[in-house]
């Protein structure tokens, strides 16, 4: 059994919770085992819960509740409350957080392939479950660096391209953002479908420079969760190697169309000069 008291105050303790695993919030306390108090309730998101459901297990004196089996439908705000002399008094509130799991879709390109230059590169980072959404945050931010023009990184810099490192790297994003203003766009949205919220990064016309990693940091009081995401480019070579193969073709038939001049009116030359001898 393992819960993990992240932060704890006088108003509420943050719980990382861990999907299946029994968790165990307790309401005991000095005030609460004081004589007076005569009843505890316990509740989920301002919904009270019931002592015989079967997800949730209860000590005698109900001062402890163990979540079973947690999931995503457990995240949220709990309760236990004392009840003295027919009046409720709040005792303790718990926020019960799972880890803020998150994935990253492209749009019209394939992240594993190279970009060309002056193409449009968008990506859209979502919550894996909306549930994670509850108290956490969502952001996109650029990482890049000298020394990773190969798209590698080494373990300093992955540290760096971190939650921990957040609020550098949003203000490193917001000034490179203003140089670049009306080619970097940064949008919150929702889907239609689904309601969802997610967040959208996206360059409306890629140059060599923007070449290299972007992360999507998602945080929660009690945990985070990075993706990054390589911008690859394709080489100078590579966009101009089409033209250079039809200039090659075009060079070769050209030759070739002279060659065969050249034979074909040869023979009537020689002749010309033999008469005129």
């Amino acid at each position: 059994m393992v819960t993990e008291i992240v932060e704890s105050d006088e108003k509420i303790q943050y719980v990382l919770m861990r999907k299946n695993i029994p968790t165990q919030l307790n309401c005991s306390g000095p005030k609460l085992m004081a004589e007076n108090a005569q009843k505890i309730l316990w509740s989920h998101n301002n919904q009270s819960l019931p002592a015989h459901d079967e997800s949730i297990r209860m000590n005698r004196n109900l001062t402890e509740l163990i979540l079973q089996s947690p999931n995503e439908t457990n995240i949220g705000d709990y309760e236990c409350r004392r009840i003295r002399n027919a009046k409720i008094y709040r005792s303790k509130r718990f926020r019960l957080l799972m880890k803020p799991t998150i994935k990253i879709e492209a749009l019209k390109t394939d992240l594993n392939n190279p970009i060309r230059l002056n193409d449009e590169w968008s990506i859209d980072c979502r919550f894996l479950n909306p549930a994670y959404r509850f108290d956490a945050n969502l952001s996109v931010v650029r990482c890049t660096f000298d020394s990773n023009r190969n798209l590698k990184l080494d373990d300093k810099e992955r540290q760096y391209c971190s939650a921990e490192n957040l609020d550098r790297l949003k203000h490193r994003t917001e000034r490179w953002n203003q140089e670049n203003l009306g080619r970097i766009i940064q949008s919150d949205l929702t889907d239609s479908e689904t309601n969802e919220y997610y967040r959208r990064f996206r360059i409306k016309n890629v140059f060599y420079k923007d070449k290299g990693f972007y992360a999507c940091i998602s945080v929660n009081p009690v945990a985070n969760e990075t993706i990054l995401i390589p911008l690859r480019i394709e080489d100078s070579i590579d966009s101009v190697w089409p033209l250079i193969i039809l200039v090659t073709l075009a060079f070769y038939l050209f030759a070739f169309i002279a060659i065969y001049e050249i034979r074909r009116i040869r023979p009537t030359s020689l002749l010309k000069l033999e008469w005129d001898k």
